[in-house]
């Protein structure tokens, strides 16, 4: 945990409060792990033996990306029936994406073959 103070710094751990005045006191959260943290910093005014606490809690969490479909995904259906053809549609029982028919292209090898006649379906080479 990192903590900063506003007008003192961290190197001031006795402030001197005029009757009826106050000091503002700032503190900053900052990890780079994800987790839960806890400190507790301990106050005491000069003279007494009275302590005051305060109680500081932080959470860090790295973004994630939702997984509540209904968000997710614009169009859902409970489960896929034989007779469906269903297109951009999430399938909730099975947890699969529809995309509907795709197009089909020559591989990649054929495509390094060059333009095919389709007369005689040979290939040229320029």
């Amino acid at each position: 945990m990192t903590f900063v103070s506003d007008p003192c710094s961290l190197t001031s751990f006795r402030w001197i409060v005029p009757p009826k005045g106050e000091v503002t006191l700032k503190i900053g959260f900052q990890s780079s792990t994800p987790g839960r943290f806890e400190q507790t910093l301990n106050f005491e005014l000069m003279g007494t033996r009275r302590r005051y606490q305060l109680h500081c809690r932080g959470v860090c969490v790295f973004p994630a990306i939702s997984q509540e479909y209904k968000m997710v995904f614009a169009h859902t259906k409970k489960a896929l029936q034989s007779d469906d053809s269903l297109h951009k549609t999430y399938i909730i029982q099975s947890g699969v994406y529809e995309f509907g028919p795709l197009l089909c292209r020559k591989s990649r090898d054929r495509y390094k073959e060059g333009p095919v006649s389709r007369e005689h379906g040979e290939a040229h080479h320029a």
